[in-house]
């Protein structure tokens, strides 16, 4: 009875980190630099973004992420179903202090700060990469 649970309880464990795999890297991202992200910025193209901050200090490197409108070579919005095209993207920079006021101004930006101890677990899974 007791090898029965565990093993369902594993089973189902394994079920759900594989789920959780999958839907969140299995979709590609696409990585931008700061002059990237920045010219995105400027032309209005970020559709979603999510600021977040670190809470050791002595990086105050900023992750973001979240997604942008896609356009072709005449500055166009792609389409897909009737709706703007938009692609995930992140990036990891030190924020300057006038695009951090330009950011705040725009009511599609989140601001998160993480758990130390959330940190430092995320710091521990994902240090390889």
């Amino acid at each position: 009875m007791k090898r029965t649970l565990l093993a369902a309880s594993v089973g189902f464990s394994l079920l759900v980190g594989l789920l959780i795999y999958v839907a969140t890297f299995g979709r590609s991202v696409t990585e931008l630099s700061e002059a990237q992200f920045s010219a995105k910025f400027q032309s209005n193209l970020i559709a979603k973004l999510q600021v977040s901050y670190p809470p050791k200090p002595p990086t105050f490197v900023q992750q973001l992420r979240g997604t942008f409108y896609e356009t072709d070579s005449n500055a166009r919005f792609l389409l897909e179903n009737g709706m703007r095209k938009e692609s995930r993207f992140r990036a990891s920079f030190r924020i300057s202090d006038d695009l951090e006021r330009q950011l705040m101004t725009n009511t599609n930006v989140q601001v998160v700060t993480l758990n130390p101890a959330v940190q430092k677990l995320k710091d521990f899974l994902f240090r390889g990469k």
